[in-house]
């Protein structure tokens, strides 16, 4: 992105990058440079300002400022900088590098592009630097239009991946969502419901007892590159209509397997006719790529499934997030109320996964 100049970029809170990092931070940027500008100025300082971009890290965005006037932006994630400890830490930063790095550079999905890292272990410096690209969240836009592109994307990226399967499935740094995987965060979760509310432990065995024939639906479809945190809030839409961009943020997460882990997330909490707009405009995103998309009835069965799986998540995690007796009743309702969805469904998507309609049980 080319400047106006630098007076179209610095702002009152904008401050001047000094420190022992900051000799590392431009030899990054120099080597950059031929990517993102034609001009063959020097850089002249590096300005930084806080980013209001929804992150556990600390964000900022960086001002390049050329000796001859004209500058660019580049996002900053600190990874060294963070709201609360979070579990792998370490795995999670290198993932997400590793993601940007080899895997959506060559895509062109729109997603920002990767400039590159500076990175040392000893004073715990671990910088991931972006495009900065200037938009807004999904979960910020009232208009449904944008959460429909969104999902258009999310098809379009599982599309994309799901011709690599054979080469995802080689990568160490992706989790697996395999059923192993499934099946593990629900004793994780049933774990920490008897350490923090044990007398709801029976209560949450009826939902893992029942586990392993949820699972069989949620890993029945070929894997692809899962993003694995697709909340809105990791969305970002830039520009309008034609001009449109999507972009997914924070890949800590990625993993390789059920695409419609991600679909279940960024629809989380609608419902028909919208809901089915959005499936639909992501099955056209996929099937562009020629990925085969579930019908529309068993997308939503799985899609419950997934929702399911959301609140299991949250309570396998629920030790590290230091959850009290309150929020894991809170969840424990959301969670029967969704595995009472799943069961309820007709039985010819119940009888399929084998999973026993409320009628049978």
């Amino acid at each position: 992105m080319e400047s106006r100049g630098t007076r179209g970029y610095l702002t009152l809170e904008a401050k001047l990058m000094t420190g022992q990092n900051e000799p590392a931070l431009r030899q990054c940027l120099e080597r950059i440079l031929p990517r993102v500008s034609n001009r063959q100025s020097a850089i002249a300082a590096i300005y930084s300002r806080h980013s209001e971009a929804s992150s556990s890290y600390e964000t900022g965005i960086l001002t390049v400022q050329f000796a001859d006037g004209g500058a660019f932006e580049v996002f900053l994630k600190n990874y060294g900088a963070f709201v609360q400890i979070k579990d792998e830490m370490k795995q999670r930063r290198e993932r997400e590098v590793r993601v940007y790095q080899h895997l959506l550079e060559e895509a062109n999905l729109g997603t920002p592009r990767y400039y590159g890292t500076v990175w040392d272990e000893l004073p715990e410096t671990f910088w991931l630097l972006l495009e900065y690209v200037d938009g807004t969240p999904v979960a910020y836009l009232e208009s449904t239009n944008y959460w429909i592109a969104a999902a258009g994307w999310l098809g379009q990226m599982h599309g994309y991946f799901i011709r690599h399967a054979h080469y995802l499935s080689r990568l160490d740094f992706l989790i697996r969502h395999d059923s192993r995987f499934l099946s593990a965060e629900a004793e994780a979760a049933l774990d920490a419901v008897s350490q923090i509310s044990p007398g709801s432990v029976d209560r949450f065995a009826r939902v893992v007892n029942r586990y392993d024939q949820l699972i069989e639906a949620m890993v029945a479809h070929p894997p692809t590159l899962v993003h694995g945190a697709f909340r809105p809030q990791n969305v970002m839409v830039s520009g309008e209509s034609q001009s449109m961009r999507i972009c997914a943020y924070d890949w800590e997460e990625a993993a390789f397997g059920a695409p419609l882990y991600d679909l279940a997330y960024l629809t989380d909490g609608f419902e028909p006719p919208t809901l089915d707009l959005m499936f639909e405009t992501y099955r056209q995103g996929a099937m562009g790529f020629g990925m085969p998309v579930p019908e529309k009835e068993e997308m939503r069965y799985i899609v419950n499934c997934f929702r399911l799986h959301m609140i299991v998540k949250l309570l396998a995690h629920a030790p590290v997030k230091h959850y009290g007796e309150r929020e894991i009743t809170k969840l424990l309702a959301a969670g029967e109320e969704r595995f009472h969805l799943v069961h309820s469904a007709p039985p010819t998507w119940a009888s399929r996964y084998k999973v026993p309609s409320a009628e049978t049980r």
